[in-house]
């Protein structure tokens, strides 16, 4: 039995909230599974106040040839993600071309690097900031009744409401090992109070997300029927890896 949580009362003029949804609200997807995340719409610049564009004033044009256009900022347009058991497939697709494709075993994730070279993360030796190989969506661990603000339909669907007021997130705490170059630009984002996701009432799991002023819509796919095949020298690189870690452990056991 899952005990209900009250609210505080609400002073006039505020909206009426539901009742908060049990914990944990997101629940894992099933060990086969596979969903897209797509966009719906692109990022947008903050359009300033009238206060403060008056008190900016109107902006001197750059001298001719002095400076170059500032750079897009890049996002992510698509991301597909097929899990079969212990492994998973995670192939991303960003606003400036570029392809990224990340594959994981039991949470560790390596990939092909420029030049040859292979990244690996491993949560369980240096923590990182968000997993995105975690089949309860770990990037989103700031819902909770703390961020909760109601129920919303989505898709004609009953939907739970989370939006990331920055002052209630307690973010994770830092790796301890700082990478030299971090392999997901993700892992190391802050959390914006702007960010928001919404859970479906009867699957819990998220239908659609917010992040970084992006807003993308989740769809799950049927069930793969295949393993996803991981390129062959990223399964030796794993296995090397693991037996790397088993000789450490058997190093400093008395």
């Amino acid at each position: 039995m899952v005990a209900a949580i009250g609210l505080p009362a609400l002073t006039a003029g505020e909206p009426a909230v539901s009742p908060l949804p049990p914990d944990p609200v997101i629940q894992e997807v099933p060990a086969r599974s596979s969903w897209n995340l797509n966009l719906l719409s692109p990022p947008q610049a903050p359009t300033p106040t009238p206060a403060a564009a008056a008190a900016a004033g109107p902006a001197a044009p750059p001298a001719a040839g002095s400076e170059e256009p500032p750079p897009k900022a890049r996002y992510a347009t698509e991301i597909r993600v097929v899990r079969y058991d212990e492994v998973m497939f995670i192939d991303q697709r960003y606003s400036d071309g570029m392809r990224q494709q990340l594959w994981a075993i039991n949470g560790v994730i390596v990939q092909n690097v420029p030049g040859g070279g292979i990244a690996v993360s491993d949560p369980q030796r240096d923590p990182v900031r968000l997993n995105l190989a975690d089949p309860r969506f770990a990037e989103l661990f700031w819902v909770g009744t703390k961020t909760y603000r109601g129920n919303e339909q989505v898709d004609g669907k009953p939907a739970y409401h989370f939006v990331a007021d920055g002052a209630n997130i307690v973010l994770p705490p830092e790796p301890a090992v700082e990478l030299e170059a971090p392999m997901y630009g993700e892992y190391d984002r802050r959390i914006s109070a702007a960010d928001e996701a919404w859970i479906d009432v009867v699957t819990r799991w998220p239908v659609k997300i917010r992040r970084d002023g992006a807003l993308y819509k989740l769809q799950f796919n049927s069930p793969p029927t295949q393993k996803p095949q991981m390129p062959q020298n990223l399964r030796d690189f794993y296995n090397r890896y693991q037996a790397m870690l088993k000789a450490d452990q058997d190093h400093r056991m008395p």
